[in-house]
């Protein structure tokens, strides 16, 4: 929500009215960065047309210790096991980009 930094360190407020403060801080949040815009650092490139989702999620009923798949119209589901049913989720498509918003 908002990044300011003195000499020392860095302060994030956070949604939700937190505040952290750090040491250093880094914008891994893709070419509509919060935190780059949050310091005035402008986006170098083009954007991908493509829009991809990437999460890690824990699931009750798990689909099994392998790869799965889906692919349809709406786009790519895959579901990559790490073990005790923590899985990451890739998900490619228009139905990334609305999951987006």
């Amino acid at each position: 929500m908002g990044l300011t930094q003195d000499g020392d360190r860095v302060s994030l407020e956070c949604a939700g009215g937190d505040t952290v403060r750090a040491g250093y801080v880094v914008g891994c949040d893709g070419a509509h960065s919060t935190v780059r815009s949050q310091v005035g650092i402008d986006f170098v490139g083009k954007q991908y047309e493509t829009h991809i989702l990437l999460a890690d999620v824990q699931l009750t009923n798990a689909p099994g210790d392998t790869l799965n798949g889906i692919t349809n119209e709406k786009g790519v589901v895959l579901l990559i096991p790490f073990g005790d049913g923590w899985f990451r989720a890739i998900v490619v498509g228009p139905i990334a980009r609305a999951g987006a918003r």
